[in-house]
């Protein structure tokens, strides 16, 4: 959940960023062009560098449920907390 949020945050700059290129080329499609293609290489950089986050996640979370290991990237507290009840918020 965490890594799709960072990945919308991400996204709002490379918008901003694709609209203002759209605007400035708007008397030159080689210009315009050239900004898509970018922007959209980027898009999909950005997609696939989330996938990856979340697979290796993933893994991690796999290998604490099983063998209880805690080597890679991330804390013990972090693979945990997917295994802990919340709390109902409508209270």
């Amino acid at each position: 959940m965490i890594v799709s949020a960072w990945t919308i945050v991400l996204m709002i700059p490379l918008l901003v960023v694709f609209v203002i290129g759209i605007a400035a080329t708007r008397h030159a499609p080689a210009g315009r062009i050239a900004v898509f293609a970018l922007s959209a290489a980027v898009f999909v950089a950005l997609v696939a560098l989330s996938g990856v986050v979340r697979q290796i996640f993933a893994v991690a979370l796999y290998r604490y449920a099983a063998e209880n290991d805690t080597s890679g990237p991330f804390h013990e507290q972090d693979l945990r907390a997917p295994f802990t009840k919340r709390r109902n918020r409508q209270n």
